[in-house]
């Protein structure tokens, strides 16, 4: 649901000439958590962290509402609409202390965790020249995506629990 979503935004983004951010989201060493207090923590720490992204982005009736949806195991996309790269570089950053300094407790044990993040900013520029076409579209946000993977690579490669930002190279 979250890649259609994240379709339809483009449309949207593309006829309004309106730049946005994109991030992969991974919780750090998320496997040692399910190894070491079960999988019922992990999906508790799951929750915790889905929950500190939308309690930390834009989620009111008042303006379009930013993406946000689990991808994989531990893994989650974000769309910031009509944002600056500076604004979401500082708002993730925020949202990955706020995750490495939490106190999360589950069934009486406190756990740690932490996430590092991929960003990619598409600039006004670079939305202008996406045809509003909808295979196009399509193969614009797996271009995306997969930038913020590999932004995603080297948080995680310079030693996890940080935010790497990338330009977008179409």
């Amino acid at each position: 649901a979250i890649y259609k979503e994240f379709n339809d935004y483009i449309s949207e983004a593309i006829n309004d000439v309106e730049e946005f951010s994109t991030i992969i989201a991974d919780a750090d060493y998320f496997k040692r958590v399910n190894d070491t207090y079960g999988h019922l923590a992990g999906d508790y720490i799951l929750r915790y962290i889905a929950d500190t992204l939308i309690g930390n982005t834009r989620h009111s009736d008042e303006r379009p509402k930013d993406l946000i949806g689990r991808i994989g195991g531990e893994e989650f996309l974000i769309v910031l609409k009509n944002i600056p790269a500076t604004v979401t570089l500082d708002r993730m950053n925020q949202i990955r202390e706020h995750i490495a300094s939490s106190s999360i407790v589950f069934e009486g044990k406190p756990i740690s965790i932490t996430c590092s993040f991929g960003v990619i900013h598409v600039s006004r520029k670079q939305i202008k020249a996406i045809p509003c076409d909808k295979e196009k579209i399509d193969l614009f946000r797996s271009q995306i995506q997969h930038s913020a993977d590999m932004a995603l690579y080297q948080a995680k490669e310079a030693g996890r629990n940080q935010v790497k930002i990338k330009k977008f190279t179409m």
